[in-house]
């Protein structure tokens, strides 16, 4: 029964159909049929099967109404009696078998096709190293052999080397010879053999530039220390030339792009520039021994070291990439990149296929995982074996198939027909063992107290290889939060699980590389009552409250102690506070007092000097000149009285000031500066008189000042008496002005002026007296009037040359 239509299979491979308008012939079928064959229907699926005694077909009819058959197995002798059911699941391309004997078989059916010889030639018949394109999807090996339309048959004898096959534009062939290069040529249907290179080494690379129509060769020498590059282009004819030396075994050569070829060494990837014959070293590649590279643009080099794995070479950064679970990636050849984003990976334990984008996302940073799925002999190929030495070791045909070479034939697939399978995507939990005590930890989630080991049993269905199941764990108890890896026994193990709430999460990846079916079990370990969460919320808050009340009473007695204490450390503060308030504005006082009233008695006491010289210098004339006139004698009394008499008053004015206060000394009034200076004029008249000199006060009589008058008296005293010292037989002059903001008292003198020292000296002196040291010592007067400017608050300037000196003082108002 096939659709809804009785059919039936004559001897002869006709199929007749039964309908309502009787018995019809219907199409022949495709292919031929085994002779002794038997036929076996499952209604319950619609599905037909022809069985022989080794090969097992399908036979389905198509949407426009043809028949369809379908090799779905090929293997092992097969006993049809023996064999009561069938079932195919389309989807997955598994073939279940049911026998009443032996139980339920499984045939996946092949996906991959391997061409290998009919007729071994040799013990490396079925040994291949490199394939490539002669014609469109027609593949030609490096042992002559010419796969076409499926079949596979020995066309030409090339070279016992048969590790490197090039086929140009004029699809003439080259070969290596071990230690030469030949040129097979196509017109000559490939039976003339041209030696186009001989060295006494091996030709360890052979390339060719499609874009330039350029060979390049390289030889090692029998150390494989050094290789010497070759090319040949049409200008050289059928001959090579060397055209640089390379420091070390080149193993392949690659095109960069137009201007540069990429090597592949046994001391790393070199880059070398046509046009320059220059050679620059990847430097962070010097310790690898590589292999092979596939370059799929300038910035993503995907290079390999046999033994090592494979890298990447992007942004001139290195990139290594975790392995499978046993390591097998360690011997990969070469990636093959499909339309589909994936790259096929062959080595020399099965073939792996791994999602491009995973990669770089992993040299990127972005994953901390890659997922490979891997293909082994079971998947239609006769060895896991591939050999990645040669070139090309790949090849993707017009048509898009996939072709590699192995051990055991040549493996041949279409990408898009190996889409990742749905296999069963159910996980169970079995049981539990609890200390050797098996539980149904589905039905009975709740564990004893104080187990020491718990061994959950998960069961995932898989038909597929085995090391594709990627089966894991994760136990969300705030501990562990990785996943753990589920090996073949399905068992993962806990010990010593706290009481609670947990929860087991099971993942089984399924279909893609990156999709996964999970699995969540809650279970429970048994909790004593003082495990359990009530408890444990009323102790504490048992605890929190017995803390609260406590801190509440220490915070009370506390507070009580130290708003008593702070009362008295007030009071206490307070009165040594205004204690020490008093004791240092007294103190203050007391040294400006002192400070002060040592200044003025020295300054007075200079004072003093003027009239005792004076009188010292009439008595030494009295007694060298005894015998002076009456009228000398007068005047020379009458100076020593108002010397004397000035005495006087300056000690009058000591006496005075010794009784001032500081509140007193810092007083200030208005002050009449022109009376000041007549009185001081009248004092020093008689030395004036004597020397010549001349004074006059141009101050108005109403000009004032806010000031100290005791201090003013002082400072004209010195500045008039510092005056005559250096202005004998000369004019000095007494003026005043007034300005917007400020008031002057000048002192002229027509006199010998300052040098240029000592006026910078007082100019400095002025500026900063507090600061200076140097104050003591000749020139008293002076220092004393620039003292008492501090006091008063006013200022001094100095200018002075050779025709006198002015001396300016300068009251702000």
């Amino acid at each position: 029964m096939l659709g809804n239509t009785l059919g039936y299979i004559d001897p002869k491979g006709v199929y007749w159909e039964c309908t309502e308008r009787g018995i019809t012939q219907s199409n022949e079928l495709l292919g031929k049929l085994p002779k002794e064959r038997s036929y076996f229907w499952n209604a319950s699926n619609d599905q037909v099967f022809i069985i022989s005694t080794v090969e097992i077909y399908q036979l389905e009819k198509s949407r426009s109404g043809s028949l369809k058959i379908q090799k779905l197995y090929h293997g092992s002798k097969l006993d049809p009696s023996n064999l009561s059911s069938f079932y195919y699941d389309e989807a997955n391309s598994i073939l279940f078998a049911g026998s009443a004997t032996d139980g339920l078989g499984k045939f996946e059916v092949k996906r991959f096709k391997t061409y290998k010889p009919d007729v071994l030639l040799s013990t490396r018949s079925q040994v291949f190293y490199s394939v490539n394109e002669l014609e469109p999807n027609t593949v030609l090996t490096a042992a002559g052999y010419l796969i076409k339309n499926g079949k596979m048959e020995k066309k030409y004898n090339f070279t016992r080397d048969r590790s490197k096959l090039i086929i140009d534009k004029e699809k003439n062939v080259w070969v290596t010879g071990y230690t030469s290069i030949f040129c097979f040529t196509s017109k000559s249907n490939y039976s003339e053999k041209i030696k186009v290179l001989h060295t006494d080494d091996d030709c360890s690379a052979l390339f060719y530039d499609s874009n330039n129509d350029a060979f390049f060769a390289a030889v090692d020498d029998r150390y494989n220390s050094t290789s010497s590059l070759f090319i040949k282009t049409k200008e050289y004819g059928f001959k090579f030339e060397e055209i640089a030396k390379i420091p070390a075994k080149v193993n392949q050569i690659r095109s960069l792009n137009s201007e540069s070829l990429l090597l592949c060494t046994a001391s790393g990837l070199f880059k070398y520039f046509k046009a320059t014959k220059k050679i620059v070293k990847f430097e962070s590649t010097k310790n690898l021994a590589v292999r092979n590279a596939v370059i799929i643009n300038e910035n993503e080099i995907w290079f390999f070291s046999y033994g090592k794995g494979f890298r990447l070479l992007k942004d001139n950064k290195i990139f290594k990439f975790p392995l499978d679970d046993n390591q097998s990636l360690l011997t990969a050849h070469t990636v093959v990149p499909d339309k589909l984003g994936n790259f096929w990976i062959p080595t020399n334990k099965g073939l792996f296929r791994v999602k491009r984008i995973d990669l770089l996302n992993y040299a990127n940073g972005h994953t901390k995982k890659v997922n490979y799925f891997l293909f082994k002999k079971d998947s239609g190929f006769y060895s896991n074996e591939f050999n990645g030495g040669g070139f090309p070791n790949s090849l993707i045909t017009q048509d898009g198939n996939i072709w590699l070479p192995s051990l055991n034939g040549i493996v041949c697939f279409n990408p898009e027909q190996l889409q990742p399978k749905s296999y069963a995507e159910n996980i169970y939990v079995e049981e539990a063992i609890v200390d050797d005590q098996t539980i149904d930890i589905r039905n009975n989630p709740m564990l004893p107290r104080n187990f020491e080991r718990v061994v959950i049993k998960i069961v995932a269905p898989y038909y597929g290889i085995r090391e594709n199941l990627v089966l894991e764990a994760k136990l969300f108890d705030g501990e562990n939060s990785n996943w753990t890896r589920i090996d073949e026994s399905g068992k993962i193990a806990y010990t010593k699980l706290a009481p609670g709430k947990h929860k087991l999460v099971v993942r089984k990846r399924i279909a893609s590389e990156n999709d996964y079916k999970y699995l969540t079990l809650d279970f429970c370990v048994k909790q004593a009552y003082y495990d359990t969460a009530l408890f444990k919320v009323l102790m504490v808050l048992v605890v929190l409250s017995l803390l609260f009340g406590i801190y509440v009473v220490r915070i009370f007695y506390v507070n009580k102690r130290n708003e008593l204490l702070e009362l008295k450390i007030a009071e206490k503060t307070s009165k040594l506070q205004d204690i020490i308030t008093t004791l240092r504005e007294t103190t203050n006082r007391l040294n400006a007092q002192t400070t002060g009233n040592r200044k003025i008695i020295q300054y007075i006491t200079h004072d003093l000097k003027s009239p005792l010289r004076f009188m010292a210098m009439l008595s030494r004339d009295l007694i060298e000149d005894p015998n002076k006139n009456q009228e000398q004698l007068s005047e020379s009394f009458l100076a020593i009285y108002q010397s004397s008499n000035q005495m006087y008053g300056f000690v009058e004015n000591l006496l005075d000031y010794s009784k001032l206060n500081l509140s007193q000394l810092e007083k200030r009034e208005r002050t009449w500066v022109y009376d000041i200076v007549i009185s001081k004029i009248n004092l020093f008249r008689p030395i004036a008189m004597n020397q010549k000199t001349k004074i006059f006060n141009q101050i108005p009589s109403d000009f004032t000042i806010n000031g100290n008058p005791v201090l003013l008296r002082i400072i004209v005293h010195n500045l008039l008496d510092n005056a005559l010292k250096y202005s004998a037989g000369k004019t000095i002059i007494f003026s005043a002005s007034e300005h917007e903001t400020h008031k002057v008292i000048a002192v002229i003198d027509t006199g010998v002026g300052m040098n240029t020292e000592t006026l910078e000296y007082y100019k400095s002196l002025s500026r900063d007296f507090n600061n200076r040291t140097d104050t003591v010592g000749t020139g008293l007067g002076l220092k004393i009037v620039i003292e008492l400017m501090v006091v008063l608050g006013a200022r001094i300037e100095f200018n002075s040359s050779s025709n006198g000196t002015v001396v300016s003082i300068v009251f702000d108002k």
